[in-house]
């Protein structure tokens, strides 16, 4: 696995083999439908998938650099984490300005704990400006980076 990072620089991890196995015993077979087969070879699916994540998850983890992490400490995921945790994050930005999506994959990003932090933004004006300054400031950083940049051609 290959992983190129926002600054340019890379790190290569070696293969690892995974795999996943469809078992049929033979007391089985008489009793076989179609159906219990396509549920045997989804089982095996989900299986593969889960190790497939597992893998990908850990080498990620593995090759963050210790400025790009945060602990929570136990702490819920709330609109203060999350300002935090966007503050050591490079933000990329669209020509008009608004922001590429963010995709946040963990247990503590559940839809619902998702929607509560964004709730706690709008019902909290303090917790809303500071993340307003903070994207603002991002937003700035994009842009001298993008002023930066050296084109090709």
């Amino acid at each position: 696995m290959k992983i190129t990072r926002a600054d340019q620089s890379e790190s290569t991890s070696g293969m690892e083999q995974l795999s996943a196995h469809l078992e049929i015993k033979f007391d089985e077979i008489e009793n076989l439908t179609f159906q219990k087969a396509i549920e045997k070879h989804d089982a095996m699916l989900v299986d593969l998938v889960r190790k497939q994540t597992h893998f990908i998850r850990e080498r990620m983890s593995s090759e963050i650099p210790e400025s790009q992490t945060l602990n929570g400490k136990g702490r819920k995921f709330d609109a203060q984490l999350a300002i935090e945790m966007l503050e050591k994050m490079q933000i990329d930005f669209y020509p008009d300005g608004t922001p590429h999506e963010i995709f946040v994959d963990g247990p503590l990003f559940t839809p619902e704990r998702l929607a509560a932090v964004g709730k706690e933004f709008e019902s909290n004006p303090e917790l809303k400006k500071k993340f307003d300054e903070m994207m603002d400031k991002k937003k700035e950083e994009w842009r001298a980076r993008e002023a930066d940049r050296k084109l090709v051609g």
